[in-house]
């Protein structure tokens, strides 16, 4: 294309792109020869036209050409076995097909495994069968017949110590735990406990690693205890069972493939009726699928986009199905969806071949990697941001069953591929692309155009000082076979060691071209192993996760093309980010939380336009570079902004040039004024504030340390912050409040004020909100029902020294229905904290709902010292309440005993004797707790109640610094049959009058001493104190 020529008027010729340049000078002679210039903006252009000319019929080129075929050296049991993608126990396909007879099979051998030591299961079958789907229905159903359940992916390494830190982490603590080795918590853990323990996808077996591991679940001769392996490879298989049994999942009969594709492609409407004609091809289709779920699902996608007869036919036809090498390979039916996706989908998806199989990607990760990548592209800048076209491209892969979403332990989710999806996407790339693992470095053919480079080296390769100096060795070797010059990509991956950093230094000396640089786990200074980083001007993508102190260049601040820096997962990075300014492409500077520092320091940051993180600003005082306008041209700004010394701001003309109110991208927003600052203008930040108004998009708000007297008009009777969830007013000085409710302030001479009243359409969306050191609050009045806080869950409430009421304040003397005309107010509320409002008397019911988990912490209130009251995993319900003095009636009636039958342990300190009648309504409570109590604990204990009238079912006692309480609770013992432990100063007193044996326990002098035997043992909870019996 550069070599064609044009011939002008006077039949000259000249390249393509040049033309004859005005200003040139002219010879004296006959023959005059123009000076040509290139116009590189114009070739740059047509190069781009024909490139995406050139897309639509690229796919069609690479399957003639065969591309995928090209630069794989590895063998498919090599490809297979390495770094397989790890699963979770967490069901993703609702439905299971065809596996009726091996559940039952199953659950007949975990019923037989009952009378067992251990019992090893193994569940084998090719790739893309379903293993893992059905093992995790069998997980759901029968882990309720087990005290302890764990789920572990094994994948290609079955390294026992390292499976038994995955372990240890997934079982529940427990008391007096020793600290010790893993092995030896696991034992504490599981002592006398029936475990299920699920080992999926094991690739190679070891059997000295297997009995290691094995053996921690038979020293404590536990009967029942289950293994279920999953694999691939049947050897593996017959040297784990225990058992004649070994589960081989085949493929799906004719009956439930089609089923399970019917599914795929209708969804709900499990229907051909509307479709008849798709009807003959779709089973001839099915046909094709091997019985393989995988395949099922992965070509339903693809013709559900589609319900015509033309494009169900294509499929059929294509010649792809031709390729299969033997009647299990699946290949050609996943290689044919790959063929009729999108050209932009096909790049996105197969450059995610240069990642591990086990790596679970977030959906920001993925789309900025593909930004570094220069594959995303919006035909309209101005209404889509690259990163909105990328999360597309996600969720159409994703649609497409290419990308699944699972679950991390948390909750958080995570974007996964099939481990056959991850080699289809090594095949379809490996013209380009191609991932280097250390098992394999040696004999790896390393094709002349390949581009994009990731490489793996795990330190389980390196067993002694002969395997490290070979793997260094074959590092070395590289150096002759890998043209490094032309590589636009390199990841890094693996724990590798620091003595491999010279020889990788050596080896990437010359890649001077690169584009993208990922670095995971690295333990060295960027440039130990990108000797010429200063030189790497093309570079657009740079993320590196390190758990080691990093130095990172200075020359970083000069490669302009940078459009991604990624150091959210380092730990300590020194690096001076002031001239950042001049990255004027940069569109993701990603930190941790702790080093916002990094975002505020950076001098002139209004240059840089495209910037989405800013998550902190420091408003300068004196000094150019940090005023408050430079935020104005960062119209892009997403997620998160603290704005800090905003007392230096002193014009609400300086305050409007921010431009807040054009950021609909922010959905988070911290205005802070140093509480610190020696002198206050109300007037001043009176102004400021009211012209800081952000975007209507917003969600989160906190306002801090605001001197004025009023509430801004934007979050009062022109409120445009509708969409807040969460709503944060810490240390103002207001005299009007948000429209929360009828809100009632006083200034420092008493007079009161009353706020912003109610609107139709206020803070509908709340979730949470924060009052926090108001000094001017001092009634908060709920009048009758209320529904604007349908979705608060969260309310705190600290340091507002004059508070008196609340909406759901009800004192003793509160009716039933006044109660629950105020609870109305905050139906959805799950969590709530009081602290520090000593004039605060009358509380809310604890707790105000039933059959939810609720949490509340209640501090230095009224006559409440502190009472805590939540859901513990391990023990259930736990209520701890502790007074200061005061009325019995007025202490009690916080309590809502009628909502406390699930009620697990009652810890009681300083309080008023507990009135019988309340007490007998704990029908759950096992524990109770007594502290510093001088007078009776029950109330009334007197006449025939100590003939056994009331019955409870605490099976602990535990009593302490109490005067009194041994005594009272001699007389009490009939009270509770079902008692078996009492510990405490005096628990000796009770053995004369025990009618049972029980557990006693009490310090003295002589230390901890302890007196019969426990009537039934079972494992203490984490969290409660047990004294040394």
């Amino acid at each position: 294309m550069l070599e064609s020529t044009n011939t002008s008027g006077n039949g000259q010729r000249f390249l393509c792109g040049a033309w004859l340049s005005p200003k040139a000078p002219q010879r004296n002679h006959a023959l005059q020869i123009p000076k040509l210039k290139f116009d590189r903006v114009e070739m740059s252009t047509k190069i781009r036209d024909i490139v995406e000319q050139l897309k639509p019929v690229c796919a069609m080129v690479s399957t003639i050409l065969n591309l995928e075929l090209l630069g794989s050296s590895r063998t498919p049991g090599q490809e297979a076995v390495i770094n397989r993608a790890k699963t979770t126990p967490e069901i993703i396909e609702p439905k299971l097909y065809g596996r009726d007879i091996q559940n039952q099979i199953i659950v007949d051998e975990i019923d037989k495994g009952e009378c067992r030591e251990l019992t090893v299961l193994p569940i084998v079958g090719p790739g893309g069968i379903g293993k893992t789907t059905f093992t995790q229905h069998i997980y759901e159903q029968m882990k309720s017949h087990f005290q302890v359940s764990i789920w572990v992916c094994v994948s290609f390494d079955f390294n026992a110590n390292r499976l038994t830190k995955d372990i240890v982490k997934k079982i529940p603590k427990v008391n007096n735990e020793k600290n010790c080795s893993d092995e030896e918590r696991i034992m504490q853990r599981i002592k006398g406990k029936r475990v299920l323990l699920v080992l999926d996808d094991v690739w190679t077996h070891h059997e000295n690693e297997r009995e290691k591991l094995l053996n921690l679940f038979k020293k404590d001769r536990a009967k029942g205890n289950m293994v279920i392996v999953t694999t691939r490879i049947p050897e593996v298989a017959n040297l784990v069972k225990t058992t004649e049994c070994s589960l081989e999942l085949g493929r799906l009969c004719q009956k439930d493939i089609k089923s399970f594709f019917e599914e795929c492609v209708f969804g709900d409407q499990k229907s051909w009726v509307n479709h008849p004609k798709l009807s003959e091809v779709g089973s001839k289709i099915v046909n094709k699928l091997k019985g393989s779920p995988l395949a099922a699902k992965t070509v339903g996608r693809l013709l559900r986009n589609k319900l015509t007869l033309k494009h169900w036919t294509g499929v059929l036809e294509s010649k792809e199905w031709e390729s299969e090498s033997n009647e299990n390979d699946i290949m050609p039916a996943l290689k044919l969806s790959y063929d009729h996706l999108p050209f932009h989908l096909q790049q996105c998806f197969s450059f995610c071949g240069l990642f591990p199989e086990d790596y679970e990607f977030g959906s920001k990760e993925l789309v900025h990697f593909w930004i570094g990548l220069d594959i995303l592209h919006s035909r309209d800048q101005k209404r889509k941001r690259l990163e909105d076209v990328g999360l597309c491209y996600l969720t159409d892969l994703v649609n497409h069953g290419f990308f699944k979403i699972n679950k991390k332990e948390d909750g958080h989710p995570y974007y996964g591929i099939h481990d056959l999806l991850h080699e289809l996407a090594v095949k379809v790339s490996s013209y380009e692309c191609l991932s280097i693992y250390s098992s394999s470095m040696r004999h790896i053919e390393i094709p002349p155009c390949v581009r994009h480079l990731s490489i793996t080296i795990d330190d389980t390769d390196v067993k002694d000082r002969m395997s490290f100096e070979d793997l260094d060795g074959n590092l070395r070797a590289l150096d002759k076979r890998l043209k490094v010059e032309h590589l636009r990509t390199l990841m890094l991956f693996g724990d590798y060691h620091g003595s491999f950093t010279k020889t990788l230094g050596g080896l990437f000396k010359e890649a001077t071209a690169l584009r993208v640089i990922f670095l995971s786990e690295a333990s060295y200074n960027l440039e130990d192993i990108l000797q010429n980083f200063s030189k790497l001007v093309h570079l657009r993508y740079l993320r590196i996760k390190s758990g080691y102190d990093l130095c990172l260049p200075n020359a970083l601040v000069r490669l302009y093309h940078l459009e991604v820096v990624d150091l959210q997962n380092v730990v300590h990075c020194v690096f001076s980010t002031k001239h950042m300014r001049n990255l004027v492409k940069l569109r993701h500077f990603l930190v941790p939380e702790e080093k916002l520092q990094f975002h505020s320091d950076i001098y002139g940051v209004g240059k840089l336009k495209f910037l989405q993180e800013l998550g902190l600003f420091r408003v300068g005082k004196e000094s150019n570079g940090y005023e408050l306008s430079q935020l104005g041209p960062l119209a892009e700004i997403g997620g998160s902004l603290h704005i800090y010394n905003l007392e230096n701001v002193q014009t609400k003309e300086e305050a409007n040039e921010s431009k807040l109110l054009h950021k609909n991208h922010l959905r988070r927003l911290v205005l802070g004024w140093n509480v610190r600052r020696p002198n206050k203008d109300p007037v001043k930040e009176q102004n400021v504030l009211g012209s800081l108004v952000p975007h209507s998009n917003l969600e989160e708000l906190y306002i801090s340390g605001h001197g004025g007297t009023k509430c801004p008009k934007w979050l009062c009777e022109n409120l445009s912050v509708k969409c807040l969830e969460t709503l944060c007013l810490d240390g103002v000085c207001w005299r009007n409040l948000p429209p929360l409710g009828e809100i009632w302030t006083v200034d420092e001479l008493g007079k009161e004020y009353q706020g912003c009243s109610i609107t139709p359409a206020g803070f509908d969306n709340l979730k949470t909100l924060r009052l926090s050191g108001i000094s001017s609050l001092k009634r908060w009045v709920g009048n009758g029902p209320c529904s604007l806080f349908s979705h608060l869950e969260v309310l705190v409430i600290r340091g507002c020294s004059e508070l008196i009421e609340l909406p759901f304040s009800h004192p003793p003397t509160c009716c039933e229905a006044q109660r629950e005309e105020k609870m109305s107010w905050f139906p959805r509320l799950e969590k709530l904290v009081i602290a520090d409002c000593p004039k605060l008397e009358s509380l809310p019911p604890i707790p105000w709902r039933t059959h939810a988990p609720r949490s509340a912490d209640i501090k230095q209130t009224g006559s409440v010292e502190h009472l805590l009251y939540g859901y513990y995993e391990e023990s259930g319900l736990r209520l701890s309440i502790e007074g200061k003095g005061g009325r019995a009636d007025v202490l009690w009636s916080v309590l809502n005993f009628s909502n406390l039958t699930d009620l697990r342990e009652l810890c009681m300190k300083k309080m008023p004797p507990l009135p019988l009648d309340d007490f007998q309504v704990l029908t759950s409570l096992k524990r109770i707790e007594i502290k510093g109590v001088s007078s009776s604990v029950l109330l009334p204990v007197e006449g025939d109640l100590c003939h056994g009238a009331y019955q409870f079912p605490v099976e602990e006692v535990e009593i302490r610094r109490c005067e009194t309480i041994w005594k009272e609770l001699t007389l009490l013992l009939s009270f509770f049959p079902n008692l078996c432990e009492a510990r405490g100063d005096d628990a000796s007193l009770l053995k004369p009058h025990l009618s049972h044996q029980i557990r006693l326990g009490y310090t003295g002098g002589g230390g901890s001493k302890s007196r019969g035997l426990m009537a039934s043992p079972r494992q203490r909870q984490p969290h409660i104190i047990k004294y040394p019996c």
